[in-house]
């Protein structure tokens, strides 16, 4: 492996963790065997090197949600509204669910979307605009009514509620009483599901 691809992976763990401001070029390095000077050398600083590492991960990632999806969709002929929603609340539910990193990295994403984010050009181009394209494609396709607006703001609330049901588990399971089994992963989804539908038909 090359001393530039040590560095990213060495980096993506630790940014994972630690986030940008939490993690030096020197903790970086002293993890990868190498010295400060090959990360100027590869990539000129600790931001650029970031947003290589940020960059090479949503590409990952969306690469495979957008095949997810890509799939859901064309496995119905014509998806009812409440299918299209279903698949994308299933989807994304149950990955940011699924591992450790994938919490992490929802930590990352969050604070991309302020407006300081290092990175957030990154994450709108990378992953946002393909991803809103697509989804919003497919719930006119099926709700043909909305407005491009209203489709924008209705993903947005679809995002935000699992965003919530993921971030928030441990204010949800003293609340609920339950524990996030297979079932209640099973009942969010309907209800994400159910709810968004009804909100979308007012």
């Amino acid at each position: 492996m090359s001393t530039k691809d040590r560095i990213m992976d060495i980096a993506e763990d630790m940014f994972l963790v630690h986030g940008f401001d939490g993690v030096s070029v020197r903790d970086i390095t002293n993890a990868a065997g190498a010295n400060v000077a090959s990360v100027n050398y590869h990539f000129n600083s600790k931001r650029d090197l970031y947003r290589e590492v940020f960059k090479r991960k949503l590409r990952k990632l969306s690469k495979e949600r957008m095949g997810q999806l890509q799939k859901a969709f064309a496995d119905k002929e014509a998806p009812t509204l409440e299918e299209v929603i279903r698949s994308i609340v299933s989807i994304f539910l149950n990955d940011f669910l699924s591992s450790d990193d994938s919490m992490k990295l929802l930590t990352i994403l969050s604070n991309e979307m302020s407006e300081t984010g290092v990175a957030r050009d990154i994450f709108l181009e990378e992953s946002i605009f393909p991803m809103h394209k697509l989804v919003r494609t497919n719930i006119k396709k099926a709700y043909p009514r909305l407005s491009d607006e209203k489709v924008t703001l209705c993903i947005s609330s679809i995002f935000g509620q699992i965003f919530h049901f993921v971030r928030a588990r441990a204010v949800i399971r003293r609340t609920v009483g339950r524990e996030y089994d297979s079932a209640f992963i099973k009942d969010l989804i309907d209800h994400i599901t159910d709810f968004s539908v009804r909100g979308i038909r007012g």
